[in-house]
Parts: structure tokens; sequence; C-alpha cells
């Protein structure tokens, strides 16, 4: 998204920099690289290398793309379904196909955040820390290898901006029709760039109104464009989108407040809003390292540092009265708010909201910003190191093997080869039960998946599946199912109810004869 002429025309700037910096600029300099190649490589593990298989959430949207018209994807942008509809279509839908495209964006984003870096900030200290928490941050890296549009909405958040400090720097044509073009295509590839749009067209329209009027009438279309593009997708998806949906996610994941909620909706909002100050430092949910009372102690600082980094930032864009950062950072936040307490958009660590990672940790790199920025150069390097780099190395011990950032892994692939190569017990076919969450899992691998759809055959002549779309009705389903003459399987996903079953002897005469753990599934045998 950085247009070419700029990357190279900043690289030799860059490089003749190098020639004539002082030392400690060096190592500023090294350091970004560095950062920036780690969290490149943090992305290409689980994707280019050790590739994981797609859980539930993944399985459902890939069968959607092809058992689905586009319209009835209605929480999904439509640009991003036909693009990923597209490439399931040219090289079928594996997990490297389906998600290149925000994997893709994910590189992208961290590529472009040393340019936005130094467009936002006149301090190393300040870039360094902005470039470091983008390019580690751990949500950010797992939704890099997750069949969904959220990394794409993070890369155009974090673009928009770097584009419309472009043209208020150059205040050129190519950089006003690059802003404007990204833009109005970026509307239907992400739903939540609705929260960048307004201050990005109040910065470019009031820096047109002072400077450049005839640019005025191309800023108007391109919103024009944009609202038009908006309300269609209104019309045709989104107003057919269930009712009550605000009341289902606010029970389940705590992001609109309830009338279950035993707090008044300031305490709830103070609580979500001090939540999503401490999304930029997520690592520390489930740091791995150390001993645990290390790790909660570190937890309970980490959020406090976050927070006040936050409030520090608002204070120096207040301060240095920086209006041009206020709408384009601070803007967003403010409206996420607004519409939550309208109950249209949800709040909170989230994973609809990881965009705001853009924003919250631009905020918090701000708060660097307002020192001298020609003094202490040696000790530019330490808010990155000390706040983001140290806690990683110390408690870090996963390094992106697996996704477990409000996103999951899976290893179903295995369970439905082990499952083809057991010989049958006779003629007849074994009982065997899935549950809630491997139902769809089991029905992509066996029917769209191309290196695991010809065991299918195999399969059938073994096994009669059944879906468990209620999972407390595993008891009576199994009771039901069990025989004397064959065993009776039943692939279950993390958390599942089968051990307490067994422990408090529910399951009657049925005994666990077989027990395979694959990633985060079990896979059992019962036999009478």
């Amino acid at each position: 998204m950085v247009p070419w002429a700029e990357l190279v025309s900043g690289l030799k700037a860059w490089c003749k920099g190098c020639l004539r910096a002082k030392p400690a600029a060096l190592v500023v300099g090294a350091l970004t690289v560095l950062v920036v190649v780690a969290g490149l490589c943090l992305r290409a593990r689980g994707y280019l290398f050790d590739q994981s298989a797609f859980w539930l959430d993944e399985c459902v949207w890939a069968m959607n793309l092809t058992t689905r018209d586009l319209l009835q994807n209605q929480i999904r942008p439509p640009g991003f379904i036909l693009v990923s509809r597209w490439l399931a279509l040219a090289f079928e839908p594996t997990e490297g196909v389906l998600r290149a495209f925000p994997w893709l964006a994910s590189i992208a984003a961290t590529l472009a955040s040393p340019f936005l870096a130094r467009r936002l900030y006149g301090s190393s200290a300040a870039r360094l820390f902005f470039v470091t928490v983008v390019a580690l941050n751990a949500c950010v890296i797992d939704f890099s290898k997750e069949f969904k549009p959220y990394s794409i909405g993070f890369m155009l958040h974090l673009v928009l901006p770097l584009l419309t400090l472009r043209y208020v720097e150059t205040k050129s044509p190519r950089a006003l029709a690059t802003v404007l073009g990204v833009a109005a295509i970026g509307v239907f590839f992400s739903q939540d760039l609705v929260f960048a749009y307004p201050g990005v067209f109040l910065v470019l329209g009031i820096e047109a109104l002072q400077t450049r009027r005839a640019h005025l009438r191309f800023i108007v279309l391109a919103a024009a464009v944009i609202i038009a593009a908006l309300l269609a997708q209104y019309l045709l998806m989104w107003r057919h989108m269930p009712k009550g949906g605000s009341n289902y996610w606010g029970a389940k994941y705590n992001v609109f407040h309830t009338q279950d909620h035993k707090v008044s909706y300031l305490s709830w909002f103070f609580e979500r809003y001090r939540e999503m100050t401490g999304f930029p430092g997520v690592r520390r949910d489930h740091m791995d390292g150390g001993t645990h009372a290390e790790r909660e102690q570190f937890r309970v600082f980490d959020r406090w540092v976050w927070l006040v980094l936050h409030l520090g930032g608002l204070a120096v864009i207040a301060w240095m009265r920086r209006w041009r950062e206020a709408l384009l950072l601070v803007l967003p936040i403010v409206l996420i708010c607004l519409l939550n307490a309208l109950r249209i958009w949800p709040m909170g660590a989230f994973r609809s909201d990881i965009f705001v990672i853009v924003h919250f940790a631009a905020i918090a790199a701000m708060s660097f910003d307002g020192f001298a920025r020609d003094r202490a150069r040696w000790f530019s390097a330490l808010p990155a190191l000390v706040i983001v780099v140290l806690p990683l190395v110390y408690f870090e011990r996963v390094w992106h093997d697996r996704k477990q950032y409000l996103a999951y892994d899976s290893n179903f692939p295995q369970i439905v080869r082990r499952l083809s190569t057991r010989q049958p017990v006779d003629d007849h076919l074994q009982p065997l039960i899935l549950d809630r969450r491997s139902c769809d899992p089991w029905r992509f691998y066996t029917e769209f998946h191309p290196k695991t759809r010809d065991l299918k055959p195999r399969l059938d002549a073994r096994y009669a599946p059944r879906c468990l779309k209620d999972d407390t009705l595993m008891r009576e389903e199994l009771v039901a199912s069990g025989t004397e003459e064959r065993p009776e399987w039943i692939v279950l996903h993390t958390g599942h109810r089968l051990d307490r079953l067994v422990r408090q002897h529910q399951l009657g005469d049925l005994h666990v004869t077989t027990r395979w753990e694959i990633g985060p599934h079990s896979v059992v045998a019962l036999r009478r």
C-alpha cells in the first residue's frame, strides 16, 4: 500500500542518512530493522511453515464461500468474500490459499509501520516504540494466519493515516488520488473502516480548504462514493442480520452492556475502555514463562503501564495541539464508544476491534514524543525494550507455534486420517458422534478440502457420523448409541463434558477403550 516510488526514495534517503548518522541513531535504526524482521518471521511461522489446520469458524466460512450467495454472507465484507471465493475456485480451498489475503495484509502493515511512525512522531523513542508494538503484537500476529478479514482492517487503519499525512506533507494530486483510492476501495474490504473515515476526510478537507481548494471537489466526490457504497451494503446485507445480536454477544463476550450486568453502564464502560488501552500489550494474557506469581504481578503492572501511557499520549496530543493526530487517532475511538452506547458496535479487547491496536499503540507512543527530540538519543530504545521486548524474551515460550490470542488452532485432518486407517470391526457401521464444535470441521475436511476429501468413501464405509448440535445432549446420545458388538466413537473439542460424565458414572456400563489427544480435540471410543 506504500507507493513504490516513495518506498525506493525512502530507502535511498535512509541509506544516505545512515552514512551521516550518529552512533545512537544507527542503533535505533538497526533495532527498527530487527524488530520488523522479527515480526515478519513470527508471521511466517504457521503460514509458510508449521501450518495449522482450520478451526470451527474458519471451516464454516470456507464452506460458505461456495455454498452461500454473496448477499447471505452478511457479516463479512463483500470484497473479502469475493477475493476469497476467487482464490478458492482458482487454487482450491486450502489453508494457505484462503489465509493468503489476511497474511499479506499483515505483512504490508508491518512494513508500513516505520513510514507511519516517521510522519507521526519527531522522537526516535516514539517511532521505535510504535513499530515494535505493531510488529510484535500477539493478536495481530495470530490473526495474520486466520481466515478472517480483521488483518485487512488493521492494515487499512494503519495505511490510511499514513497516506493522509503524506498528502498533508506533499499536497500533490498523486498523493490525494492514492489516499482517496485506498479509502474508496477499502470500504468493500473492512467494515470497521467507517471509524477511520471521519478523521481522514476531515484532515483532507481542512488541508485542501487551507492550501489547495481545487482538491476539495475530489475529496467531496470520494466521500459521496463511500457513503453510497456503505448505504448499498446496508440495504443489501446488514439490515437483514438477525435482531438481538447485541444481547447475544454481550452475554457471551461482554462487549455490550446488558441487563444481566450487576454494575452500572459507566462502570462497565470504563472497565471495557481500560481493557482496550491494554490491547497493545495483550501478549501478557497467555505468557507461560516465569512463575505463576511473577506472571500475575506482571499482568497487573502491565495493564497499569498501558493505561498511564494512554493518558500520557492524550495529554501530549492536547498540549502540543496536534489536531491532525487527534482526528486520525482519537476520533475513531470516540466513535466506537458512541456506537457501543447505541448497541451497534462491540467494545473491548475483542477480535472485531483488533484495528484499535493501531490507534491505542499510536497514542501510547505519543507519550514519548513530548520530550526534547534532540537529547538523550542513547535512551531512545529503552521504552520499546523495557515495555515490549524484555517481557517477551523473559515470559514467552510458545513463539507463535500455535494461535492462542482470540484465535485457535486445529489438527483436524489428523483425526480424519487416523479414523480412516482403522479396520472395521464387522460389516456394520460404527457410530461416530461429533460434538458441536467438531461437526463443521468434519464436513469441511471430508467434503471440501482437496487433501482429505478423498478419504470420505473409506470413512463412509466404516462410520455412521451424527452431529450433536447441543452438547448438553451428549449423555443421552452416548447411552442410546452404545452397543456391546462394536465401539462407539465420539470426537470432542477442548472443554467437553465427557470426562465429568465418566467420573460421575452417568454413562451406565459404557467405558472408555481408546482415547487419542489430537491438538485441541479428543477422539474417544466407548463400549459396553
